[in-house]
């Protein structure tokens, strides 16, 4: 009530924020390095996981209703093993799904914003191998700056895309929009509305998507209130 007045999706989407074009977006494994941490705060639960130790995780941090949603949504026989369902669980929850809805709620004020996912293969990176697309994965790209050379190296496709990054990120900052004075070859980064629901996939070469993720978003749109105000 004093550094925040509330929380920050409730401003926002009640119009209380800082009215300035917004780049919002997540990466497609932003849950794998988080995985491993769970057994440190959910009692019972070991590393790898096993399928026991997800239904142990849900009834941690989530009413009876909500658990057993969430179960279903994302069935065992989708995922290639434990840790993948309950990494991917984490990623939608936690990260793509609540920028979805910051997302959406800018637009229905009409506000400039624009929505993407990072989904680069990057098979000569270690981290990559471990992890996937994992959080923080895209900042050597957004700075062009392959930090530590030594296990990010850079190739052909990688500076490419490092490129399309460093101009739609800083033509956003100097004049708005994403889109002016873009690289020859980069596409239009359409602004995100809720009608078509258009973003880009941030890979080389970058390609134009459209309702990423939202029927998750849809589902955790009900159960992330829940998981905040209705823990009976």
């Amino acid at each position: 009530g004093v550094s925040l007045l509330g929380r920050p999706i409730d401003l926002i989407e009640a119009g209380h924020w800082a009215r300035v074009p917004l780049i919002i977006g997540t990466n497609l494994n932003e849950g794998t390095m988080f995985v491993a941490k769970v057994s440190s705060i959910v009692p019972g639960t070991q590393v790898p996981l096993v399928e026991r130790d997800i239904a142990l995780i849900l009834a941690h941090f989530f009413n009876e209703t909500s658990a057993a949603a969430i179960a279903d949504y994302y069935p065992v026989p989708a995922f290639s093993s434990a840790d993948d369902r309950f990494a991917t669980i984490l990623r939608d929850f936690i990260f793509a799904c609540p920028s979805w809805r910051v997302a959406q709620a800018l637009s229905r004020q009409n506000a400039s914003v624009y929505l993407y996912q990072f989904t680069q293969k990057l098979d000569n990176w270690i981290d990559y191998l471990a992890f996937g697309d994992h959080h923080s994965i895209e900042l050597p790209f957004v700075f062009h700056h392959p930090w530590p050379a030594a296990i990010h190296p850079f190739g052909l496709k990688e500076e490419a895309l490092a490129k399309s990054i460093n101009s739609y990120w800083t033509n956003l900052a100097k004049y708005g929009n994403p889109n002016e004075n873009r690289d020859r070859g980069d596409p239009e980064w359409p602004q995100y509305n809720v009608t078509s629901e258009l973003h880009v996939f941030l890979e080389h070469p970058v390609r134009v998507g459209a309702h990423l993720l939202r029927d998750a978003c849809l589902f955790w749109s009900t159960h992330y209130e829940k998981f905040y105000f209705d823990q009976s």
